[in-house]
């Protein structure tokens, strides 16, 4: 994980920004990785599909915001958002096409993507003998890309500015069209 961990701050560190959206909170580990820079001199906004989800998992601070919604129908006004982060979550939708067009609606300019990188996150899977009647494949997960297939689907609706490829994921740093 310190690879990820790496990665992402060397990403995210030289933004400015004033106010991050991240997108399926979950379990609050980019929430506590954003929270930390900059002094926290911006707004922090954490969203997942379930309050309680949000509620278990993200301390109640200054600056930070919980917000439930569904990526496929984001009830945000267009432009609001410095930097979307975006991680770990496409690889769990049925498609991609419009919770894309979404990001891009919400977004000023910053959007930074990280997923799976297949088919290494399935060898890694069953090199751990996980979800070995699955052939690695892992619970949750509908849709797989190789680092080129994903960037590939963004730079087709997002300029990139840079990749990272920590093993075993596809991190993509990209700026609104």
């Amino acid at each position: 994980m310190n690879g990820f961990t790496n990665c992402f701050l060397n990403l995210i560190s030289p933004l400015t920004f004033n106010n991050v959206l991240e997108i399926g909170s979950g379990e609050g580990n980019v929430i506590n990785l954003i929270k930390n820079l900059k002094k926290n001199e911006f707004n922090i906004y954490a969203s997942d599909i379930s309050i309680d989800i949000l509620r278990d998992n993200i301390p109640r601070e200054k600056n930070l915001f919980l917000i439930v919604f569904d990526i496929n129908n984001i009830p945000l006004k267009q432009n609001t958002f410095d930097l979307i982060i975006c991680s770990e979550i496409l690889e769990h939708l049925k498609e991609v096409d419009n919770p894309l067009q979404e990001i891009n609606r919400i977004s000023k300019k910053y959007i930074l993507f990280s997923v799976p990188r297949e088919p290494i996150w399935h060898v890694l899977n069953i090199v751990r003998l996980r979800y070995l009647k699955n052939l690695g494949n892992t619970p949750g997960h509908l849709l797989h890309w190789s680092k080129k297939q994903f960037i590939n689907l963004i730079k087709n609706r997002f300029k990139i500015i840079k990749t990272y490829s920590p093993l075993p994921w596809t991190m993509v740093l990209c700026e609104k069209r």
